[in-house]
């Protein structure tokens, strides 16, 4: 009998990539599987779309990594696949193909590429990726790579989760998806590469990037005090590894600035709301 595979994908306000996502499943040719929708107080039509691919509806308010967290309890498959709602399967035998591999492979990255990239924004991504698939086996550190694994045996996963600290789960939204490769590594280094496996629909717009990594940077003051989460976002904001003086690298490093500038404001600004907020309670406590 074949494995029951579950597909998780968080989702906020989704509708304008859902369909395609949903789709490029539906459309597999692995029929062993159990697609799990967990969703963040979407207020457009993406519960819809959801029902219309007849997924498993989750309605939460916790952010991405408590949802990835919900997916996982809701789930009865052996292997759990985390796809994001912008990303789709670039063939129908990529579930099949990435099933086999776990006779040597505990967790996989799926390699991505970009969607038919026509805006500037898009092409730097485009080169970004390329650079990074690349060179993919130097990218597969968690503190020092890019890559993150999106399909995992169950078992690994439910004891990657199980070493993540409860406070403040379900409030993180930004390298949750580090985090909880952080720790699946460090039970198991078994990791795989799927190659050509997903196609990522990118934002076209640059202030709409811009303000995303703004909101990023801004989310961290939560967790400022965590040292590991530290390492985190420094991998985040660290240039790729392999650089050299080419068009690619070239594109990659404006790239990380666009990414990096907004991000490092958020950051100072969470910062800064902490700093006031400490010095207010102290102030009131006097």
């Amino acid at each position: 009998m074949q494995p029951l595979i579950s597909i998780v994908i968080p989702t906020r306000n989704s509708s304008r990539t859902l369909d395609s996502c949903l789709s490029s499943i539906q459309n597999q040719s692995y029929s062993n599987i159990e697609l799990i929708v967990v969703d963040s107080e979407s207020f457009d039509n993406t519960l819809e779309i959801a029902k219309k691919y007849s997924a498993k509806l989750i309605k939460t308010k916790y952010k991405v990594l408590g949802a990835r967290f919900l997916g996982l309890k809701a789930s009865k498959g052996n292997y759990i696949l985390y796809l994001d709602s912008d990303q789709i399967l670039v063939n129908p035998y990529i579930i099949e193909h990435s099933l086999s591999s776990f006779s040597n492979y505990d967790m996989l990255c799926l390699e991505e590429e970009s969607y038919m990239p026509h805006s500037f924004l898009q092409k730097l991504i485009d080169a970004d990726r390329k650079l990074v698939n690349s060179l993919s086996t130097r990218h597969l550190d968690p503190l020092e790579g890019v890559l993150i694994p999106r399909f995992y045996k169950y078992s690994l996963l439910e004891c990657a989760f199980k070493k993540l600290a409860a406070d403040n789960m379900h409030d993180i939204e930004i390298s949750e998806d580090c985090l909880i490769y952080y720790h699946a590594y460090s039970i198991s280094s078994k990791i795989g590469i799927i190659r050509k496996a997903l196609i990522h629909k990118d934002p076209s717009s640059i202030i709409t990037y811009f303000c995303k990594h703004y909101m990023y940077g801004k989310g961290t003051g939560l967790f400022v005090t965590s040292h590991l989460y530290q390492k985190l976002i420094k991998r985040n904001i660290q240039f790729r590894k392999g650089l050299s003086f080419n068009l690619r690298s070239i594109q990659s490093i404006i790239l990380a600035l666009l990414r990096n500038v907004p991000f490092l404001i958020g950051v100072a600004v969470a910062r800064g709301i902490l700093l006031w907020n400490n010095n207010d309670t102290k102030s009131k406590g006097n």
